[in-house]
């Protein structure tokens, strides 16, 4: 099986460690520490699908002085193709002590016209090469709909599908192979609740795998026409960071392609998920660690 990713609107991301944060006006903060990640949510899929053992490449738009810092972080592993912008990668800032995380998001960098045409048909000459493909994650400034709709018409049955908002909505509209929006974002649709939407999606949308991520409560997901839930139920877990946990769970979809088996096919991927959140390294899973996890993983009708 070959993979491939798409991200988009990566960003590099900049971990600074503090004992603690000042946010009186005219106050000293000292960092302890800085790490710094190749971010994006195709990426994390990517750096999840190779710790399951898949092979993948990963196509990465990236653009500016930050861009060019963004590369070095790339492991050789995910076999990345790049598309070159002249807007800059966004860096994201997280600031972390002992009792608090900060998120500061930079905005994504445009893409004008000739770039989104282009970096379509960058994707288009080279996706039949692949068994599957993920579209995840947000889409920088200047990328509208009409972009998604054409990459999952080319071939709908390949595309495992993770965006948001009218992202969502448009990508539905082509039955993508496999969706897993959030929770919070399923219910944005309007169908009423979670089952509901989901039941809706499976049976009208022609969307072949139907999932919901649902944060600490795991999985919704549909089998055979009825909703069924995944999540962990063993002993308390010390989480390191949920950054990541939904696309782990996308990777090990994608690994599990071949499955037929929906409750083995999700059991393992919040199982993955979990993981995720153990560990704490944006995908990058431990399979000892996963095989820990899944004889704790509970599957029932929703």
């Amino acid at each position: 099986m070959k993979a491939l990713t798409i991200t988009l609107n990566p960003s590099l991301d900049k971990t600074y460690q503090l004992d603690s944060l000042n946010l009186m006006r005219g106050g000293t903060n000292y960092i302890k520490s800085i790490s710094t990640v190749a971010g994006g949510s195709g990426v994390t899929v990517s750096n999840a699908l190779v710790s399951l053992g898949a092979t993948v490449d990963t196509f990465v738009v990236t653009g500016g002085v930050a861009g060019s810092n963004y590369k070095t972080f790339m492991h050789p592993l995910l076999n990345p193709i790049y598309y070159d912008i002249e807007g800059m990668t966004r860096t994201n800032h997280k600031i972390k002590t002992s009792g608090s995380v900060t998120d500061m998001f930079e905005p994504s960098p445009y893409l004008e016209f000739a770039e989104i045409a282009e970096v379509y048909d960058e994707i288009v000459a080279i996706i039949d090469k692949y068994d599957i493909i993920a579209l995840s994650g947000s889409m920088p400034q200047g990328v509208d709909t009409l972009f998604v709709k054409n990459l999952i018409k080319h071939c709908p049955q390949k595309f495992y599908f993770d965006l948001n908002g009218e992202f969502l909505s448009a990508g539905l509209e082509c039955s993508p192979f496999f969706i897993k929006p959030s929770g919070d974002e399923v219910l944005s649709l309007g169908f009423g609740s979670v089952e509901e939407a989901l039941l809706n999606i499976s049976n009208n949308g022609g969307v072949t795998r139907v999932t919901a991520t649902m944060g600490h409560q795991g999985a919704m997901y549909v089998s055979r026409g009825e909703v069924y839930k995944a999540f962990y139920q063993g002993d308390p877990l010390k989480i390191e960071s949920t950054i990541g946990c939904g696309d782990s769970f996308v990777a090990a979809c994608m690994y599990n392609h071949g499955l037929r088996d929906m409750h083995e096919i999700v059991g393992y991927a919040v199982a993955c998920a979990t993981a995720n959140a153990v560990i704490g390294r944006n995908g990058r899973l431990d399979t000892k660690v996963i095989n820990d996890i899944l004889p704790s993983i509970t599957v029932k009708k929703a």
